[in-house]
């Protein structure tokens, strides 16, 4: 339980710095991703500032290939939290992993792809991770 309105449901994934959650917002009733970074990097300063402006960043950009910030918050054990909207479905590198895509779908997504990265553009964010998951 997070902030007595999160409950953590399963893992999505783990990466170097942190996890990423399926989690239950309580108080909407509604599921969430929750992701977080790990506690023994809580005392980097320059890491947690990091998180800190991607919570600020995600909350910026409203855009429908844009996954918006929710929430962003201080885990009891000293880690760090930031909630946003839960897209389901296959990633990118699960469906290439199937095989090569058709042109015009490589094309559309593309297309998508560039323009949310206009959005972030336009709001002065520049993305430093962008990965097919």
């Amino acid at each position: 339980m997070i902030d007595d309105r999160y409950r953590i449901v399963e893992i999505l994934g783990e990466g170097g710095m942190g996890a990423v959650f399926v989690a239950q917002h309580l108080k909407l009733n509604k599921q969430v991703a929750l992701k977080t970074i790990r506690t023994e990097f809580s005392g980097d300063p320059q890491l947690v500032a990091r998180f800190s402006r991607e919570a600020m960043a995600t909350a910026q950009i409203e855009h429908q290939h844009v996954v918006s910030a929710l929430d962003f918050g201080e885990l009891p054990e000293g880690g760090h939290y930031l909630v946003i909207g839960l897209v389901r479905g296959e990633s990118l590198t699960q469906h290439i992993r199937r095989g090569a895509l058709p042109w015009p779908l490589a094309a559309e997504l593309g297309a998508q792809i560039a323009d949310a990265l206009a959005a972030a553009a336009a709001a002065r964010i520049i993305h430093r991770d962008l990965k097919p998951d």
